[in-house]
C-alpha cells in the first residue's frame, strides 16, 4: 500500500504491458478510439499528494509528475515567495 510498492509491481510487470494509471482520461480516449487494447493498468490515484507534490528539497524545487498548472502557479515556491 506504498507508491514504493506499486512502483516495484510496475516493475516486475513492465514486459507484460504494464502502465501507471492515475487518472485515466487519456487512457479512455484512446480505448474508446481502439489504440489502446491488451494494456493492464496499476491505480497511483491513492498516491495524488505525494505524485502532485511540490517541495523545496536539497535547494531545489521539487515538481511531482501530477503537479497541476493551477498547483504551480498558486505555489509559492514557484512564484519565489517561499522557502
Amino acid at each position: 500500500d506504498s507508491l514504493a510498492a506499486a512502483l516495484a509491481v510496475l516493475g516486475e510487470h513492465a514486459a507484460e504491458g504494464w502502465q501507471p494509471l492515475a487518472g485515466g482520461t487519456d487512457i479512455m480516449v484512446s480505448v474508446n478510439a481502439g489504440h489502446e487494447t491488451g494494456s493492464r493498468w496499476i491505480d497511483l490515484s491513492r498516491f495524488r499528494g505525494e505524485l502532485a507534490a511540490i517541495e523545496l528539497e536539497n535547494g531545489m524545487i521539487r515538481i511531482g509528475g501530477l503537479a497541476t498548472m493551477t498547483a504551480l502557479r498558486r505555489s509559492p515556491l514557484c512564484r519565489g515567495t517561499g522557502g
